[in-house]
């Protein structure tokens, strides 16, 4: 894949997407299987269906800046009149790794928030080509709550670990932008990819390797 820069020229670590996965490489991480003779907790049904019962209702609305998301509306129209006819992939990246299992409080990327408005982890802004301009999707990971495995065994993304957090069904109306789940992910070959120059794994199983374009920041 080839980048078409029209504007800042990309050196070094900034030419392409990278995929970091620090919760693998953490020695004492829960993604780390230790022992294998010592049964996981997330595979035992006793304890996984006690954790899926009697969990209350909980507030997810989404906090956002005053006029966030009005803003983040025009600024997407700007971009979709200077590039028309461009699919348009905006990453937010990921946190990073503090010490040990501690993670530094996430900031998304300032074109992702630029565009839209609201911070989310390894989220991912597509703008894809339609007549009259572009629609714009955003791609996350679903937060897993009460019932879902997940909801205890991921700490990145269980709010058991996490709290309660915003999801597809939140985000939308809230951002008035259309949602998908980060799995859903496919990326047009002539894409222009900008934002975060590292993501995660969600995001990585499409963009990993992928070359960014400096036309978005020109």
């Amino acid at each position: 894949m080839s980048q078409q820069d029209a504007g800042i020229q990309l050196t070094g670590l900034a030419q392409q997407v990278l995929v970091v996965d620090w919760e693998s490489s953490i020695p004492m991480s829960r993604a780390v299987r230790r022992d294998p003779r010592m049964p996981k907790l997330t595979e035992v049904p006793g304890f996984t269906n006690w954790l899926r019962e009697g969990w209350g209702d909980a507030d997810r609305t989404p906090h956002l800046e005053d006029g966030a998301v009005a803003a983040a509306a025009a600024h997407r129209h700007r971009l979709s009149e200077a590039l028309p006819g461009r699919t348009l992939v905006i990453t937010a990246g990921r946190a990073q790794l503090r010490v040990g299992d501690t993670f530094f409080e996430f900031r998304a990327d300032s074109d992702f928030l630029w565009l839209v408005g609201h911070s989310v982890e390894d989220g991912v802004l597509v703008m894809s080509p339609v007549a009259g301009g572009h629609e714009a999707t955003l791609y996350l990971t679903p937060p897993a709550r009460p019932g879902d495995t997940a909801f205890h065994a991921d700490a990145n993304h269980g709010e058991l670990w996490v709290g309660p957090l915003p999801g597809l069904a939140e985000l939308e109306p809230a951002l008035q932008l259309h949602t998908a789940p980060l799995s859903e992910l496919n990326v047009a070959d002539d894409a222009l990819v900008a934002g975060a120059p590292v993501v995660g794994i969600g995001a990585g199983r499409a963009l990993d390797g992928w070359a960014r374009s400096g036309c978005l920041l020109g």
